[in-house]
């Protein structure tokens, strides 16, 4: 989803020079897309045209092989045989919006979700995030209380949703990668916010991982909040024609895609509400 790659481009430049406040410029002229973007659109195109997502996101993402990704990833793009690591690391959550947005509905994108992080973060601790985020992408869809979202998300997955975004931001001492220390923070960073650009400043002044924070708490924040027309028109003017073409026919086609009706299986053991 576009939130998600307007998250990853004003991110970009404070994830190495972190800023622990919220008033910072929003765009700057080095503001580009990473590896988060790459990986998004990889996903989205899996979806649309029925392909692996391994395929896809090796295709991508070889297109892109200055983007950013991390070093174990990286030789996994580079091979065409090496299967996933049994990684706990968040890079399967940031590209997993648009399985949100493209399911015809929500067992549709928790089975196609758990497939498509599996492919290289097969951990427990990496499933169970890419459950607890597109929970929480439906019920934002549906209308539910964020208070509601994070005590259910507490109760369910042990994430600790009751610290302010200022409580979060001072003990965020640093450049956190895991699931489990990242997820829940960019969820909190959405529920949390007064609107989408604050839901993006948030992210971003926690610091450590500022663009992979942003990209998932702005996908999250699209959904609750929309898009300001000036804030999507300047991110689309970022992006390559080919990724323009993907999230166009994207919008184009939401709750449609129909991949795995039926064979999801809770990762918390919980028979789905």
């Amino acid at each position: 989803m576009i939130g998600a790659v307007i998250g990853d481009m004003i991110g970009s430049v404070y994830e190495f020079n972190n800023v622990k406040h919220k008033d910072f410029p929003l765009w700057r002229k080095d503001s580009c897309f990473t590896d988060d973007t790459v990986c998004t659109i990889a996903i989205a195109d899996a979806l649309l045209h029925q392909k692996p997502f391994d395929e896809s996101l090796r295709e991508w993402c070889r297109r892109y092989p200055n983007a950013g990704y991390g070093s174990m990833f990286y030789e996994w793009i580079k091979s065409d045989t090496m299967p996933a690591c049994h990684s706990w690391g968040n890079g399967a959550i940031m590209r997993l919006s648009p399985v949100a947005f493209l399911s015809a509905d929500k067992l549709d994108a928790l089975s196609s979700g758990l497939e498509q992080t599996a492919v290289t973060h097969n951990s427990p601790e990496a499933l169970t995030a890419t459950e607890a985020y597109i929970n929480t992408y439906f019920d934002l869809k549906e209308g539910c209380e964020p208070s509601h979202i994070a005590k259910v998300l507490s109760a369910r997955y042990g994430y600790q949703m009751d610290r302010s975004i200022d409580d979060i931001r001072a003990s965020y001492d640093k450049f956190y990668v895991r699931a489990s220390k990242t997820v829940p923070e960019a969820i909190s960073c959405a529920l949390q916010a007064t609107d989408f650009e604050d839901a993006i400043r948030n992210a971003v002044s926690l610091g450590g991982d500022s663009d992979t924070l942003a990209a998932m708490a702005g996908a999250l924040a699209e959904v609750r909040f929309g898009i300001p027309a000036g804030i999507k028109k300047e991110a689309l003017s970022r992006l390559d024609q080919p990724m323009k073409t993907i999230l166009k026919e994207m919008y184009r086609r939401p709750n449609q895609i129909i991949r795995h009706r039926l064979s999801y299986q809770p990762m918390t053991g919980e028979k789905e509400r």
